[in-house]
């Protein structure tokens, strides 16, 4: 039984099937890089900003700090420099959790990583 080449193939299922789930698959990347981005932006967006360490150290007012944990043993140094009684750190395991705790206004400011 010979075919004619003039007559499109008809998709197999399994073609089907799996541009849907590449489909899926880019969709959900998508979502997960827009939730990140917008996360980012929104912590930008945060009123009360400190200009810097040095000045929130100085005070009058206190403020809370978020920030992650592997700069506990940097900044536990420089607060107990001199005294301090201006700066209270909390540390997390995730980045996620310090955006989280800015967001939700559990800290007044976040030490964040450049990149």
């Amino acid at each position: 039984h010979r075919r004619d080449s003039n007559k499109p193939r008809r998709p197999r299922p399994s073609h089907i099937l799996r541009l849907g789930l590449r489909f899926f698959i880019w969709l959900s990347v998508a979502l997960y890089c827009s939730k990140i981005t917008a996360d980012m932006v929104f912590a930008n967006e945060v009123k009360g900003e400190v200009p810097s360490l040095k000045d929130a150290k100085k005070g009058p007012n206190s403020v809370s700090l978020c920030t992650h944990s592997v700069y506990n043993e940097s900044l536990t140094l420089y607060l107990n420099d001199n005294g301090n009684a201006y700066i209270s750190a909390t540390y997390m395991d995730k980045w996620e959790e310090v955006l989280d705790n800015l967001k939700n206004e559990t800290c007044n400011a976040a030490l964040l990583d450049d990149e």
